[in-house]
């Protein structure tokens, strides 16, 4: 089944493609795929509303736009809520909100399931959870709320905050506990998480590689005393897209020249780590590694063995032995004369070389 609202026509829509309201529950399931909508105060895709209910468990929702006010594939408003346990939301459009819109009570879970691809014009390129008509602390209504135990939400923009999820007001909460949040960007704070002003808890959910122009490649927590975010430790593995190294902390990554930037020249500058805990002043956050400490092998006249980059003080792993004709190889040492064997269990705290040791393969008589 497919629900397609391409339209030829010159007026202006300004419904959705499906509108959900006073108690109702829609179900959609794979197979179904709703798309092309364009609505001026609505969502293009779906509209939920007194109460309603919307269980996604497959399907796709996809090239969906809002014209002039809200999100492009699914709003929820008036104590509705939606479950996202599967299928897809891709490419869709809005200003407030790209994939989703939370507002007036709402509440979505997610457990499963993509939302990819989609963008907003100022706030909440994946999704926006709002309680007021504006950006800001003042209370706008009851709580919306997000809650993610799964599925991922990539490659999403937001031309001010939040290119993957912005949550807004004090009455706004998001309770991170599963789930991927990669690869989204914003124009100005949050490339993954944008809280203003609201409460956040990140326990679980793989918040890396996102980008922001100004500060908080992956999170950022804009407070006036209300609210507060909440951050456990970065996963254990979690890597860093573009060059794959392994993440071993949060890093600052507040405005100014003093960014997160270890693949800028000579490796600098990069900022301090941030410990986990409860945040209740502005902070911009950036899941990241330390300076690289490269581990050279010197063969000493044996096959070429390439070099090494540890990262978070971790050990290099022994490679595999070089040979040498004539001679049998006898283990890696710290110094050139092989006097001292290095132990590869050891913390690699600062560049290195190893030198190989020899013995000869002729008989001694």
């Amino acid at each position: 089944l497919v629900i397609d609202g391409t339209y030829t026509g010159t007026a202006n829509r300004t419904m959705s493609l499906v509108h959900v309201t006073q108690n109702a529950t829609l179900n959609l399931y794979k197979g179904v795929t709703i798309c092309r909508g364009s609505a001026g105060g609505q969502a293009g895709g779906v509209q939920l509303a007194e109460n309603s209910q919307f269980n996604m468990h497959g399907g796709t929702i996809t090239d969906c736009i809002n014209r002039a006010s809200v999100a492009g594939g699914v709003v929820a408003s008036g104590s509705s809520t939606f479950h996202m346990f599967g299928g897809t939301i891709s490419n869709c459009s809005g200003y407030l909100g790209g994939g989703v819109l939370l507002d007036d009570s709402a509440a979505m879970t997610m457990s499963g399931g993509r939302i990819e691809n989609c963008s907003a014009a100022y706030y909440g390129g994946g999704i926006l959870a709002l309680n007021a008509p504006v950006i800001g602390p003042e209370p706008g209504g009851s709580s919306s709320s997000f809650t993610m135990t799964g599925g991922e939400i990539k490659n999403c923009s937001a031309e001010y905050y939040g290119g993957g999820i912005c949550i807004n007001n004090s009455n706004a909460t998001a309770l991170l506990n599963g789930g991927s949040i990669v690869g989204c960007s914003a124009g100005k704070y949050g490339g993954g998480l944008a809280n203003l002003y609201a409460k956040a808890t990140v326990n679980g959910t793989a918040i890396h590689s996102n980008t922001a122009e100004r500060a908080g490649d992956d999170i950022v927590y804009v407070t006036d005393s209300s609210g507060e975010l909440s951050i456990s430790s970065v996963g254990d593995n979690w890597e860093l897209n573009g060059c794959d190294h392994p993440i071993d902390s949060w890093y600052d990554d507040s405005p100014g020249s003093y960014r997160w930037n270890f693949h800028g020249p000579a490796q600098t500058p990069y900022t301090e780590k941030v410990v986990p805990g409860r945040y209740t002043t502005t902070i911009a956050l950036k899941a990241a590694h330390g300076i690289g400490h490269t581990v050279t092998f010197d063969s000493q006249g044996g096959s070429t063995v390439p070099s090494r980059t540890v990262f978070a003080d971790a050990a290099v792993t022994e490679p595999d032995a070089p040979t040498k004709a004539d001679y049998v190889f006898d283990g890696w040492y710290r110094d050139q004369l092989c006097t001292e064997a290095y132990d590869f269990s050891a913390s690699v705290t600062g560049d290195i070389t190893l030198y190989a040791k020899w013995l000869s393969a002729s008989p001694h008589y």
